[in-house]
C-alpha cells in the first residue's frame, strides 16, 4: 500500500492538518518552505491559521511593536509564522513611517498594549536627505549636520521614553542601500559610506549610553542577503515598501531571531565528539600530532571550528568532552599537539570512554547541576546524534555533517546560544564550572561538611544592585530550574520599573570562596 501523497502542500486543509497536530518538526518544516515559496498569499493565509491554532494552544503570547523609517507591515505574516513554529504566538503593532518620533517621544501609545519589545528600523536615505549628494554639494545643509540632526532627534525621542517606560528597545544599524549611481568621482562612493558608517557610529554610542536598549545589525542582514536584490525601488516609490518580496523571509528570520533571544533561555553547554569532529581523522589510529588540525583543508577548517568554539566559552558557554577513544589518547591529543586551538582545560567535563553517549550526557549534566535542557550536542556519527536524540529529547543535536567549514554555522543555527545581553556573570560561568569541579574534589578530601566548610572561606555580601547588575537580576527571577519561592518571573524592563518604585526594594546576594567567585547568586523583591 502506498503512502498518500498531498498534491498542494499549501492547500488551507493541508495547513490546518499540520499546525492542529503536534509534530513540531513537521510544522517547521511546512514553515520554511511556505515562507521560501515566495507565496504572499499562502504565507498569509498560513499565518491567519498560526494565530488561531496558537490561541487554542493558549502558546506564550508577545508583542512587538515596530517604528520604521519605511513601511514594514508585509512582514508581520513572516514573522507570526516564524513564532509559531518556535512555540510563541506574536501580535505586531506598527507606527505609520512618519511618526516614529513622536510614537517613541510620547511613549504612551506604544505602550499601552504592554508590548515585549519596540523595534525601530530605519534607511539611510530617511535619514540624511542629501546622502546621494555627499560629494558635491556647494553648500547649505550638509551630510554631516543632517547625520547630527538625525542623531541627535533619535537620542532625544529615547531619552524621552526611557525618562517614562523602561519596556526593551532595539534599534537597527542602517545599511547601504542600492541604487543607480553616476560615477564622477572615485571618492563619491566612499563618502557617502563614510556618512552611513557614522551613522551606525551614533546609533551604537545610542544604544551604549542608554539602558534596556540593543542594536540589531539591519545592516548585516542586508549585507548577507544582497544588497540589489533587498531593494525594491518601485514599490518604494508608490507604497514606500523599499524592502522587495524576496527579503521578506530573511528579513523576518533574523528579526525573530534577535527577538526570540530575549525571550528564551540561552543554552549553557555544548557538548562535543572529537575524531571526524573536533578535528579530522581517528586520534587512535593517527596519533595526537596525526589528526588534522592545521595546515591545508581540512585541517584549517577543523582549526576554524575550534576557534570559534573557543569564542562560545569566553562567553560564558561551558564545554563538554563526549567521545568513544581511550581516554589517554584524547588527552595527549591536546596536550602534545600544539596547533590545537583548544586545551583539555577548556572542557568543564571529560566523558572519554566506551559507554553511551546519551548516559554520559546525563551524568555529565548532574555533575555540573544542570538540567538536561541546557545541552547542545555535536558529533558526525548519525547514530549516536539519532539516540541521543532519542533518549534525550530536550538535548539540541548537531549532526556535524558535510565539510567542516559549515560546522560553526551549523552551531550558529540552532540559536541556542543567542542572547543580545551578555553580563560579567555570563563570561565568568564557563570558569566556575572548573572552580566547582575543585570543589567537589576538595569535599572529598575532608572528613565531614562541617570541616569542608570551614576551610571554604565562604563570603556573602549583601546590597541592593548597581545599575550594571540587573540584567543579571533580570537573569535570576527568569530561571525556571533555580529555586524561586513565588514562582514570578520578571523581565529587564520590570527590573528596572521596579528600582523607580518607592515601595519596592531590590536586595542581591553574591558569593565567592577560596576556589572563585559565584557571582550573582540571588536576589530579593522586598515589598
Amino acid at each position: 500500500m502506498t503512502e498518500k501523497v498531498n498534491a498542494n502542500p499549501f492547500s488551507k486543509d493541508h495547513i490546518k492538518d499540520v499546525f492542529f497536530g503536534s509534530d513540531a518538526a513537521g510544522i517547521v518544516c511546512l514553515v520554511e518552505d511556505l515562507l521560501a515559496s515566495g507565496n504572499v498569499a499562502k504565507i498569509t493565509m498560513a499565518a491567519r491559521i498560526a494565530e488561531q491554532t496558537a490561541h487554542n494552544r493558549t502558546l506564550p503570547a508577545k508583542k512587538i511593536v515596530f517604528l520604521s523609517t519605511f513601511t514594514l507591515k508585509t512582514i508581520e505574516p513572516h514573522i507570526r509564522l516564524r513564532a509559531f513554529a518556535d512555540g510563541y504566538e506574536v501580535s505586531c503593532r506598527w507606527v505609520e513611517y512618519d511618526h516614529w518620533w513622536e510614537a517613541l517621544s510620547e511613549g504612551e501609545g506604544i505602550v499601552q498594549d504592554s508590548p515585549d519589545l519596540i523595534v525601530w528600523i530605519a534607511h539611510p536615505e530617511d535619514l540624511v536627505a542629501n546622502l546621494d549628494h555627499a560629494p558635491i554639494l556647494p553648500g547649505g545643509h550638509t551630510p554631516d549636520e543632517e547625520t547630527k540632526y538625525s542623531l541627535g532627534i533619535l537620542r532625544s525621542a529615547l531619552s524621552s521614553f526611557r525618562s517614562k517606560f523602561a519596556t526593551a528597545v532595539a534599534i537597527s544599524t542602517v545599511p547601504e542601500t542600492w541604487g543607480p549611481r553616476l560615477l564622477y568621482n572615485n571618492g563619491a562612493g566612499l563618502a557617502r559610506k563614510a556618512v552611513i558608517d557614522r551613522l551606525n557610529e551614533g546609533i551604537a554610542d545610542i544604544a551604549s549610553s542608554t539602558a534596556n536598549t540593543h542594536i540589531f545589525d539591519y545592516s548585516a542582514t542586508v549585507s548577507d542577503f544582497g544588497r540589489r536584490r533587498w531593494f525594491n525601488p518601485v514599490n518604494d516609490h508608490q507604497y514606500r515598501t523599499a524592502v522587495s518580496v524576496d527579503a521578506l523571509p530573511f528579513l523576518s528570520e533574523d528579526l525573530w531571531r534577535f527577538a526570540s533571544s530575549m525571550i528564551r533561555p540561552r543554552r549553557k553547554v555544548l557538548a562535543l565528539d572529537l575524531d571526524n569532529t573536533l578535528w579530522g581523522g581517528i586520534v587512535g589510529e593517527c596519533g595526537p600530532n596525526g589528526v588534522a588540525v592545521r595546515g591545508d583543508y581540512p585541517g584549517n577548517a577543523y582549526r576554524e571550528f575550534q576557534k570559534f568554539i573557543k569564542n562560545l566559552k569566553d562567553t560564558g558557554v561551558a564545554l563538554a568532552l563526549i567521545s568513544r577513544n581511550n581516554e589517554r589518547d584524547a588527552r595527549e591529543a591536546f596536550e602534545l599537539n600544539t596547533d590545537m586551538p583548544l586545551s583539555w582545560d577548556d572542557f568543564a567535563a571529560h566523558r572519554v570512554n566506551w559507554g553511551n553517549k546519551a548516559d554520559n550526557l546525563f551524568e555529565i549534566a548532574a555533575e555540573l547541576n544542570l538540567g538536561i535542557d541546557s545541552f547542545v550536542f555535536v558529533d558526525d556519527n548519525p547514530v549516536e546524534c539519532e539516540l541521543v536524540q532519542k533518549m534525550l529529547p530536550d538535548v539540541i543535536v548537531v549532526h556535524a555533517d558535510g565539510p567542516p567549514s559549515h560546522f560553526p554555522e551549523l552551531v550558529v543555527k540552532t540559536r541556542a546560544f543567542d542572547t543580545v545581553t551578555l553580563t560579567d556573570d555570563d563570561r565568568a560561568r564557563a570558569d566556575s564550572y572548573d572552580a566547582e569541579r575543585r570543589r567537589k574534589e576538595f569535599s572529598a578530601r575532608k572528613d565531614s561538611v562541617e570541616d569542608f566548610l570551614a576551610e571554604l572561606n565562604l563570603e556573602l555580601t549583601i546590597r541592593p544592585p548597581e545599575a550594571n547588575e540587573l540584567a543579571r537580576v533580570a537573569q535570576l527571577f527568569a530561571k525556571t530550574n533555580q529555586f524561586n519561592i513565588t514562582a514570578v518571573r520578571h523581565s529587564l524592563a520590570d527590573v528596572m520599573a521596579m528600582q523607580e518604585q518607592d515601595d519596592v526594594l531590590l536586595v542581591i546576594a553574591s558569593v565567592r570562596d577560596k576556589f572563585g567567585d559565584y557571582g550573582i547568586t540571588s536576589v530579593l523583591e522586598l515589598r
